[in-house]
């Protein structure tokens, strides 16, 4: 019995230690050093128009105090000049005044170059100003195409915000005085069928049967959205027999 308890008691020693080589105790510490970049503006002797970027590289380490080494972009070590320090990208394409807040946004837009024809595009805004004041000024850092390319809308009083929407003709037809039997293919945007003979038709609707359609009576479709199940209700195809009689036919498809 005692030959059994020996290997029982040596593999749970060995298990205690082993988990015990990622513990802590006291400063020092057994995890892997934690690394993090943050990018930085200074404006050099605190001028309001040298302003120069630069990459802080931070490391963690249990025990330890942070290391912190400085870079530009191009992996040089920077030594940073006295002057007022801000988190982020500093200014390219213009000046902005000391102590002032940068906000850049992008402005979806539309040029209509000619009547229904359009050309989406976007603008880079940047607006600088004073939190005290909120003055401030705008600019347009860049307008580009949806490729990212520079782009020069063509449109004067034709340019809109927002996405954009054009119109686009459907394939409608009229059909006056309609005396056979036609089938109209779906799915459509609309229909209306009308008798406007002296005499009983028949149409169908889908997969239904023929149903009369009595003089002067109308039946129409149009397509509308189910918001509650996000579903596109179009209009099925219908088949319309007016043998015999008189009947106007109205539909709209792509």
């Amino acid at each position: 019995m005692k030959l059994k308890i020996f290997p029982f008691l040596l593999t749970c020693l060995l298990f205690v230690t082993t988990s015990q080589l990622f513990g802590q105790a006291g400063n020092t510490g057994s995890w892997p050093p934690d690394y993090e970049i943050v990018e930085k503006c200074v404006d050099s002797a605190d001028l309001g128009t040298n302003y120069i970027s630069y990459y802080e590289l931070q490391t963690y380490r249990a025990g330890f105090s942070v290391v912190v080494a400085t870079y530009r972009s191009n992996g040089s070590s920077f030594t940073v000049p006295s002057g007022k320090i801000t988190m982020g990208m500093c200014p390219q394409s213009v000046t902005v005044t000391k102590d002032s807040i940068r906000d850049v946004e992008i402005i979806e837009l539309c040029d209509e170059t000619t009547l229904g024809t359009i050309v989406p595009f976007w603008r880079v805004i940047q607006r600088t100003y004073w939190p005290t004041t909120g003055a401030g000024t705008v600019n347009v850092l860049a307008t580009i195409d949806k490729t990212g390319a520079s782009y020069t809308p063509s449109g004067t009083s034709n340019i809109y915000s927002g996405p954009c929407t054009t119109y686009d003709y459907p394939i409608a037809d009229l059909v006056v005085e309609l005396s056979s039997n036609t089938t109209y293919t779906g799915p459509m945007e609309s229909w209306a069928v009308s008798n406007v003979g002296t005499s009983i038709i028949t149409m169908a609707i889908g997969a239904g049967s023929q149903v009369n359609l009595y003089p002067g009576e109308t039946r129409t479709c149009a397509m509308m959205i189910d918001w509650s199940r996000h579903i596109l209700r179009v209009c099925p195809q219908i088949v319309v027999n007016a043998s015999g009689g008189t009947a106007h036919v109205f539909y709209r498809k792509k």
